[in-house]
């Protein structure tokens, strides 16, 4: 078992240093992002204590076939570029070694870190203009009503808004792509720690973290755009759109700190009367 166990080893590790060396253009602008590798290991360690397989488990039919899908999504980021299904593979890969070596029982934990085993890799920031472009593209519609509702005369003109004759310009700079990154990590880490222990609402906090990134973005848009008719567009647009986004990111992960707690408690409320 232990040499399966190896083997499995070299290929996950071989797998994720070229994925990671794969497309190096993430360095230039976010090498913090390289910190992704290690925030998989805080929910693994929490899981622990990981015990070994005497002998390693054969594979299943479902395995087997897990197995090929994994080998023609490598195919797929080799053909494309994309580092998305490089990270798919990856993920799949990992599942089945963790199947066949971790000692039964365990298999509802390997399920729990399979998020951050996807997320451990910079296809987010690197194959996410389509999701920037949503992000940005919604923000400014969502917003445009918003200011219109104010009594403000918006115009709006793809992803820029014209709001009482003031220009902003959602730029690339706003995709909110940075957000999505930043809240799945460590929102799915906060989530684990809340409720790792509770099956059902532990999958609720992924679209739910999905949610609260997209208001911050919006949010952001909506404060710079404020500030800009208060204070002068160099102003909203440069020291503002710095701290202020930092500002909107940490209250829309409060918030999403608060409701995951609500969510504990009151099941534990519930779990008290049942009794």
């Amino acid at each position: 078992m232990k040499g399966n166990a190896s083997i499995w080893l070299i290929v996950l590790a071989a797998g994720a240093v070229y994925i990671w060396l794969h497309d190096l253009t993430w360095w230039d602008s976010q090498p913090l992002i390289l910190l992704l590798i290690f925030v998989p290991l805080i929910p693994a360690y929490l899981c622990r204590p990981w015990r070994l397989r005497s002998e390693p488990l054969p594979l299943s039919r479902r395995h087997q076939l897990l197995l090929a899908a994994a080998a023609l999504s490598w195919l797929a980021g080799l053909g494309t570029g994309f580092v998305f299904p490089f990270a798919l593979s990856w993920t799949a890969i990992f599942y089945i070694a963790m199947y066949q070596n971790l000692a039964s029982g365990r298999a509802n934990d390997v399920l729990k870190l399979l998020p951050f085993a996807l997320l451990a890799f910079p296809w987010i920031v690197l194959d996410g203009d389509s999701i920037g472009w949503y992000f940005r593209l919604s923000g400014a519609i969502v917003n445009e009503h918003v200011l219109a509702a104010l009594g403000l005369d918006v115009e709006r003109q793809g992803v820029s808004l014209i709001v009482s004759g003031l220009t902003i310009n959602v730029l690339a700079e706003c995709d909110g792509i940075d957000t999505l990154q930043t809240m799945l990590m460590s929102g799915g880490v906060l989530g684990f720690l809340i409720l790792g222990n509770r099956d059902s609402q532990y999958w609720y906090i992924w679209p739910m973290i999905i949610v609260f990134a997209w208001l911050a973005n919006t949010l952001r848009i909506l404060l710079v755009s404020i500030v800009g008719l208060l204070y002068g567009a160099d102003f909203a647009m440069g020291t503002f759109h710095d701290w202020g986004g930092t500002i909107t990111v940490a209250l829309m992960f409060l918030l999403f700190a608060f409701l995951t707690l609500g969510m504990s408690l009151g099941n534990g409320h519930e779990n008290e009367q049942a009794r």
